[in-house]
């Protein structure tokens, strides 16, 4: 299991839509929240200006950030940059009045992920006390995961800390995103053809000779990110359509749609503050190419194809994670089911509202654009016969893809079928709940477990969620159907799968020549089960679950996993 801070900071990749970036290998600090290491503060505010130099594939940032101390006490602050793997971007000079040393560009083999700044005064600053520092960082961030800059534009994300942040205090309820946000501004330096996007409002823009200068302000703290290119934009209702691509997608439609979007999530997880959003266009070329959607705190990154091919399945996943992964941080074993299964099972669910019923449920079942099949139904038991299944509850930090395929898969069933199970308002509101409490803050799949049993008591829900989170597999029913001398018609249901029997709502359709087709409701909780049923008519044959509620094999998913 790795140390907190590298939960904390590989937590916040967990955005990427199609596969997984790497990590940020992170695996110990050797430091206690002291007087004397540096942590233990946050940011109050943040200037900076950007230039962006493409010609020689080059980032200079400059500005000044002020902190204010949340600890008891602190000698001065420790700043950090992750950069490339500590190889990039450095500190070129920092300065802040009156301190007695600034020691820049210490790295520790334990982290080598991370470039510091040390900071110190003679006499300690007390709680709520805060100081200034003036920093220059530069250098040239190429092929990174969410860091990069070439030819066809460039790309920062808070998750890559791109710029200064403070080191903070890892064994409390600080996530990486909470360190980074600020208020404060953007100025960017760049070519003449190019547009920046970032967190706020743009308030100034002008031009000299063959460079552009841009500001943009944010008064709501937030973690900044920017992407800057040979941008088109169109905006409506504080929500941009940004392309470098002249083809697919009408982008007034699609700013119509994210407006949905937004309006069907806000409603059903509360309200986020926010000064505009941005949908961008990102090339192929920036960044690694493995992710095919990025989201951030005032926008979300597409890649070409996702845009041209207007996947709206993509759009609600990146702009569900403003929610679950930049606003709530997930740590700790099976994080992963707190934002890539919550935000790919909503994604599948606001499809429901552009879609018929049985185009949407084919969706969750099959895939379809947007969707990649592997991320369904039927996609989980391939990953089962491919020896790929695991305990959700127990994806540690270091996963790997599988992991990322099973919760997009088996995850985002499981959210489906603990709505069916205690209905749309309960669910709902205990997501609300949550958010509300965590909201900046990390979440653990403990807490979010208890949180949900306690909304419902009693025993149930705790075995469901020890049923489809604590264990591999899923059910394998197979069935019998008579009728007995008396008229009634009898079903016997067997759970094939091994281990302890699932404790099922299970729905049974009858079908017949001279029946109307009629569905009964049992409870399942044995491995072999009869029931018996009076119905209008006697039926030919009967299918489980037609309705398809529940994560149960079905002859149509592929060959059954339980057979060699």
């Amino acid at each position: 299991m790795k140390s907190p801070i590298t939960n904390l900071l590989t937590a916040t990749l967990f955005f990427v839509l199609f596969i997984s970036t790497g990590q940020v290998s992170i695996d110990s600090i050797a430091m206690e929240p002291h007087v004397k290491n540096g942590w233990g503060w946050r940011i109050a505010n943040l200037d900076m200006e950007i230039t962006l130099v493409p010609d020689e594939e080059k980032i200079r940032i400059k500005g000044k950030i002020t902190l204010e101390l949340q600890e008891e006490n602190s000698l001065g602050p420790t700043l950090a940059i992750l950069g490339s793997n500590g190889a990039s971007m450095k500190f070129d000079q920092v300065s802040s009045k009156g301190a007695k040393s600034i020691v820049l560009n210490q790295q520790n083999h334990a982290i080598p992920d991370v470039t510091l700044a040390h900071i110190r005064f003679v006499k300690p600053f007390k709680r709520e006390q805060s100081i200034t520092v003036s920093f220059s960082v530069s250098g040239n961030p190429t092929d990174t995961c969410c860091f990069d800059i070439n030819e066809d534009g460039a790309i920062g994300s808070w998750n890559n800390a791109w710029h200064p942040i403070p080191l903070f205090d890892v064994q409390g309820e600080v996530s990486l995103a909470k360190t980074s946000i600020s208020t404060g501004k953007s100025v960017f330096d760049l070519p003449r053809e190019w547009h920046a996007v970032t967190e706020g409002k743009l308030t100034k823009m002008q031009e000299s000779g063959n460079r552009r200068i841009e500001v943009y302000r944010t008064s709501i703290p937030l973690a900044r990110s920017f992407v800057a290119g040979p941008y088109d934009i169109t905006t409506r209702n504080g929500i941009s359509i940004c392309r470098i691509t002249k083809e697919g997608s009408d982008p007034e439609e699609l700013l119509g749609t994210v407006t949905d979007i937004f309006s069907e999530l806000e409603r059903k997880w509360g309200n986020i503050e926010r000064e505009g959003y941005s949908i961008v266009e990102v090339p192929n070329t920036l960044g690694t190419s493995t992710w095919g959607g990025s989201s951030q705190q005032g926008m979300f990154w597409v890649r070409p194809k996702s845009l041209m091919e207007n996947e709206i399945a993509v759009f609600a996943h990146e702009i569900g994670h403003l929610w679950w992964g930049n606003m709530v941080t997930a740590s700790g074993d099976g994080f992963l089911l707190l934002n890539e299964g919550i935000v790919h099972a909503e994604a599948c669910t606001f499809m429901e509202t552009i879609l018929d019923e049985e185009a949407a449920l084919n969706l969750k079942r099959f895939g379809g654009t947007g969707v990649n099949e592997l991320h369904t139904a039927s996609g989980y038991f391939k990953l089962w016969r491919e020896n790929k299944d695991m305990v959700i509850s127990e994806i540690p930090s270091n996963h790997d893809d599988s992991a990322k395929d099973l919760v997009w898969s088996k995850g985002q069933w499981f959210f489906h079928m603990l709505r069916y199970k205690i209905g749309n308002k309960v669910f709902y509101g205990t997501m609300a709940s949550i958010f509300d409490q965590h909201r900046d803050k990390i979440l653990t799949l403990r807490t979010f477990r208890d949180t949900f049993i306690e909304a419902v008591p009693g025993d149930d829900l705790k075995k469901f969620f020890k049923q489809w989170l604590d264990r591999t597999g899923a059910p394998v029913l197979s069935h019998k159907l008579k009728v007995n001398d008396n008229g009634l018609v009898e079903v016997t249901v067997t759970q094939t799968q091994p281990g302890e029997p699932y404790h099922l709502d299970l729905d049974i359709g009858f079908i017949g020549k001279d029946l109307d087709i009629e569905t009964r409701t049992v409870e399942l909780t044995e491995m072999t089960q009869s029931f018996e049923f009076k119905l209008n008519g006697v039926p030919d044959s009967i299918e489980l679950d037609p309705f398809n509620k529940l994560l149960v094999w079905k002859p149509e998913y592929g060959q059954n996993p339980l057979e060699p």
